[in-house]
């Protein structure tokens, strides 16, 4: 982390340290919504976790966690700007981590909560109404969805369908599976590292269009392409909360990134390198959140997209000199 304005001389450092930040300090006594303005809370997010269910892995504890968190971090400032902290927390339980994450507030903006487990939800086959203590959650989902009532397991599930969306664990899907479904299925199997159903597999038994979580495939359906601009967006408007119609918002924009041109079995999806992407989505959004009533702050049309860009530039020219540092040092 760097200060964001040169330190070249005492002066500079007696404005930055002592006696100047005192000032900055009783102003926030006095007005504490200066706090926004006077440090690096409207920029800076944790990104938080106990380990209980990271990637695809399971519980591998919040040590094993840490270069996801930092992985994740990176796409933050990379991508928009945002300066994240990894936060892999050792906990009992889910309310301990929620009460530090509280208690640590008023160092960060926000915080994106990675790789926590649900609650140890009915994973015995498909949610079905009429089952016995389930949920109300299940009860709910299963009404909406499971209007013939079926049961039994996943090959149960998927039979005739048209689409399968995995986000679950590794090697759920067999191709015997795909092919009782719908002619030309579309898989989505998003499991990381490793999916429900590899590709190549899935390809063989007949699949039209096949999405994974992985970079090293085509179609990445990764929430990359999402969460750097979504929180841009939330701490440039200080949004109380979220909704639907954001998160609609975030996805008609990500799906107006891919020209008709260009759209095709294996280019559904935008590329997270793309320049345009999270500066477009970060302003949609935010412009939801404002309409919506759900921002503390009207950041003004435009300005979280040109936010978005600028600090996105600073951090490819801060890339640049390490860059070049790095080939002097090899010469």
């Amino acid at each position: 982390m760097l200060p964001k304005f040169k330190v070249a001389s005492l002066d500079d450092i007696a404005t930055l340290y002592t006696p100047g930040v005192a000032c900055s300090v009783q102003e926030i006594i006095a007005r504490p919504d200066a706090l926004h303005e006077l440090s690096t809370k409207d920029n800076m997010i944790g990104v938080a976790t106990d380990g209980t269910a990271v990637l695809g892995l399971g519980r591998a504890g919040p040590r094993a966690a840490v270069p996801v968190m930092e992985g994740k971090a990176a796409m933050f400032k990379l991508l928009a700007g945002i300066d994240a902290v990894p936060l892999c927390i050792a906990v009992e339980k889910s309310l301990d981590l929620v009460d530090i994450l509280v208690a640590l507030e008023p160092s960060f903006g926000g915080y994106n909560i990675e790789d926590v487990a649900s609650p140890s939800c009915d994973r015995a086959g498909i949610l079905c109404a009429g089952k016995v203590a389930a949920p109300a959650h299940h009860v709910s989902i299963a009404a909406a969805s499971n209007h013939e009532r079926r049961r039994g397991g996943i090959g149960d599930a998927v039979r005739g369908a048209d689409v399968f969306i995995g986000v679950s664990v590794a090697e759920q899907l067999s191709g015997d599976m795909v092919l009782t479904m719908q002619p030309n299925p579309i898989i989505f199997a998003l499991a990381n590292p490793i999916p429900e159903i590899m590709p190549e597999e899935v390809m063989a038994a007949g699949a039209a269009i096949v999405a994974t979580g992985r970079f090293d495939y085509p179609n990445q359906c990764n929430n990359v392409l999402a969460f750097p601009a979504l929180m841009r967006a939330a701490i440039d408007t200080r949004a109380r909360r979220l909704d639907r119609e954001v998160y609609l918002a975030a996805a008609r924009t990500i799906a107006a990134e891919i020209s008709d041109a260009a759209l095709g079995p294996s280019s559904i999806l935008p590329s997270p390198l793309s320049p345009t992407l999270y500066p477009n989505v970060a302003e949609a959004t935010a412009q939801v959140i404002v309409e919506r009533g759900l921002a503390r702050r009207d950041p003004g049309r435009g300005s979280v997209a040109d936010n978005t860009r600028l600090l996105r530039q600073l951090v490819a020219e801060r890339q640049s000199v390490l860059q070049r540092r790095a080939e002097l040092h090899k010469r």
